[in-house]
């Protein structure tokens, strides 16, 4: 591969190396219910790909609700996020995705870069207790 010049590879951490949909879906179920919010996989299916804001407005709008004052809603979004980083500390290499470490591997032995570009202030730490951070040469994150 190093031979036809590819110099380095840059991956996307959700979805691609690793799947934190369901610290997602745990997350926004316990902030729901706390807040009596009907929650499901369905709404939560329509959560993906979009802002904590964004999020929190549309299970609001799923139940028909107004939002609440400023500072409440920002609570509300603060005790989600903290709830999910609580969850993604409980993972572990095996929720690497299959096949992902020797793709990493075969890369790094081929010569090949390898950068992580996502979105997620939560990047390092995810990488970190998976152990992927190990396999790769840099970050580019929400941070």
């Amino acid at each position: 591969m190093a031979e036809a010049g590819l110099k380095g590879v840059v991956f996307d951490l959700d979805g691609v190396l690793v799947t934190t949909d369901v610290f997602h879906y745990r997350a926004w179920k316990m902030l729901a219910d706390e807040l009596g919010l009907d929650f499901n996989e369905e709404v939560n299916h329509q959560l993906r790909g979009v802002s904590r804001v964004e999020s929190l407005t549309r299970i609001y709008r799923h139940n028909k609700r107004k939002l609440p004052p400023e500072e409440e809603f920002r609570a509300q979004m603060a005790k989600k996020n903290a709830k999910y980083v609580e969850l993604i500390a409980t993972m572990t290499p095996r929720d690497v995705l299959p096949g992902s470490i020797e793709l990493l591997d075969g890369l790094r032995n081929a010569g090949i870069k390898r950068a992580i570009a996502s979105a997620s202030k939560n990047t390092p730490k995810v990488l970190a207790v998976t152990q992927l951070d190990r396999y790769v040469d840099g970050v580019a994150d929400g941070n």
